[in-house]
């Protein structure tokens, strides 16, 4: 079973978290290389590292206007020893990404390329789905309960939380969650997800 982030130990998950954020905020096109060479880490940090970068990778080209096909970075997957196929979760962040630069790929066009990781690419998906439903439904509660302990007398001492500012839209990830602005959701396990974000 792949190593997931929230399996690497806090440490290395700060570590990783650090690496991720500066990519994302630094990026350029010739980057990714550059990154990748820095990682002197164990070959399941590296490996576990390499994947999250494509992710960030791939949204910032596609929203740059560069059509970028997740098969482009096989030679750098296998590098760090990861064979056997592009995985289902790299796959799942091109769709993503396209769909963010307005594209509206169609699930064929998924199952035709990867057949192999077609069946997995489609249980991340509903996953990705449910979790930002819930992510929506989550923030709604804020709001409501926000709005239930404003006072009524017309003072100015009303709660005011980014919880209210932030509007979402079906499928969306908030921009902001209590004091941290959400940048990505990086990866996922059985008992939840693990997001970029800044304080």
């Amino acid at each position: 079973m792949p190593i997931e982030i929230a399996d690497l130990p806090r440490e290395l998950q700060s570590k990783l978290e650090r690496i991720l954020l500066r990519f994302d905020e630094t990026w350029n096109a010739d980057a990714l290389a550059s990154v990748v060479s820095e990682l002197n880490e164990s070959a399941e940090f590296r490996q576990l590292a390499v994947q999250e970068l494509i992710k960030i990778d791939l949204e910032h080209r596609w929203r740059h206007g560069e059509s970028r096909n997740v098969e482009g970075y096989q030679p750098l997957l296998e590098s760090t020893g990861l064979h056997g196929g592009i995985p289902a979760d790299l796959i799942l962040s091109e769709f993503l990404a396209r769909y963010a630069a307005g594209q509206k790929p169609s699930a064929k066009e998924y199952q035709q390329r990867f057949p192999e990781q077609y069946a997995e690419f489609k249980r991340l998906f509903q996953q990705e789905k449910s979790r930002r439903s819930g992510l929506q439904s989550r923030q709604q509660n804020d709001v409501e309960q926000t709005q239930a302990f404003r006072p009524t007398d017309g003072g100015t001492a009303a709660i005011d939380t980014e919880a209210e500012k932030t509007q979402l839209s079906p499928g969306a990830l908030p921009q902001q969650f209590g004091r941290y602005q959400i940048r990505k959701r990086l990866g996922a396990g059985a008992m939840g997800a693990v997001y970029l974000a800044h304080d």
